[in-house]
């Protein structure tokens, strides 16, 4: 490509980054669009970079972690004016942090789009640095990602090579990490954040496209069950339910948990609509253990086998059995992984990194924690 066509592919896209995109995508034909010019532009990166360019850059990613959690464990955008700047100094000093160090993560932090400076020494907002610091299950997944799925997966490699064939939850990097006999989940629980920030993290990439509640209570046909109990397993805040309760006004909701304490439950209630609170209504149970919930219409999984291995789910399906009545449904919504070149590079990589679909915790990650795999849609393999 010639100089002066590259001056103008520059131009053209600066162009089109002048007006915001992402709510612009409405119709199918737009998402095919979209979703090709997302994998053409890592492709046009690379090819301006050369290979090897693009592997040091890839290798320079953990720092983009460290900014991240720094950002987001000092609560730095809560002192950001929503619309203004702030000096590095007074910001500094609202934080406690050195002005030093902190201008260094933050104009790092910049390069990622995560604040901007637009005078010297001044920081404002940008829409993802608002995000984190008006998102409360943003920051939870934040935390999740960096506190403790970041240390985690450093030693996904030692996991492999010391317990090359086991699905045990307790057989994996997180075992490896800690140098003990521990699972990803009761690493969860001790962690600061809890089981309670894990949830909230969920719930922050439980929405995106394909994987929105609402989308949920469309595409299934709840009105079958009249004036029946639906059992959501693994169901956190029940924030899965509240589209199905508002769509379906006569069904009735019971939401299982790890530890689902009186607070918390009070927490969990405060966050349903009014309407709906008196039909759902929170447990506490280990899926693992026999179904206390006898004769309800449906046992619902949304994105929680997808944690285990085969062993686990078989066991978690087997715990279900005493309760089921004739007619009853297990509905699972979950993901599955495309065989490799039938959908874009994109696509596939969020499917593979956890990303997209914002809740479930994928083939990667999975290997990393507690031994889980995702289904592969069609066969080809994982």
């Amino acid at each position: 490509m010639s100089t002066s066509n590259l001056v103008a592919l520059a131009a053209s896209v600066r162009k089109a980054l002048a007006a915001p995109l992402a709510n612009a995508v409405k119709d199918e034909a737009g998402k095919r669009a979209r979703n090709e010019l997302l994998d053409t532009l890592p492709d046009l990166q690379r090819a301006l970079e050369g290979p090897k360019d693009t592997l040091i850059r890839t290798t320079w990613t953990p720092l983009n972690l460290v900014a991240l959690q720094t950002v987001n464990r000092h609560q730095i955008g809560k002192h950001v004016p929503a619309n203004g700047t702030i000096s590095y100094k007074e910001l500094s000093e609202k934080i406690n942090f050195p002005e030093a160090r902190l201008r260094r993560i933050l104009r790092y932090s910049m390069t990622q789009r995560i604040f901007h400076e637009p005078e010297l020494n001044h920081v404002a907002h940008t829409p993802v640095s608002r995000l984190m610091a008006d998102d409360k299950n943003m920051q939870s997944w934040i935390s999740l990602i960096t506190d403790l799925f970041a240390p985690v997966v450093t030693h996904a490699n030692d996991a492999f090579e010391r317990w090359p064939t086991s699905n045990s939850p307790k057989e994996t990097a997180v075992a490896a990490w800690k140098g003990a006999e521990t699972t990803w989940f009761e690493e969860v629980a001790a962690s600061k954040g809890g089981l309670s920030g894990f949830r909230e993290g969920m719930e922050a990439v439980g929405s995106g496209e394909g994987w929105s509640t609402s989308a949920l209570a469309e595409n299934y046909p709840w009105g079958e069950f009249g004036s029946g109990t639906v059992v959501d397993i693994g169901g956190a805040s029940g924030h899965a339910c509240v589209p199905i309760a508002e769509a379906f006004p006569d069904l009735k909701f019971i939401v299982q948990d790890l530890e689902m304490g009186d607070e918390l439950e009070k927490e969990h209630r405060t966050l349903l609509p009014e309407a709906v609170q008196s039909r759902i209504s929170f447990m506490s149970h280990d899926f693992f253990t026999e179904q206390p919930v006898k004769d309800a219409d449906v046992y619902f999984f949304r994105c929680t086998l997808h944690n285990w291995s085969d062993e686990f789910v078989i066991k978690a399906l087997k715990a279900l059995v005493p309760a089921l009545k004739p007619g009853a449904r297990v509905v699972i919504q979950d993901n599955g992984l495309a065989p490799p070149g039938t959908i874009g590079l994109t696509e596939e990589s969020n499917q593979r990194q956890d990303h997209g679909f914002h809740v479930n915790v994928l083939d990667q990650l999975q290997g990393a924690r507690a031994g889980g795999l995702e289904g592969v849609v069609r066969g080809g393999g994982s």
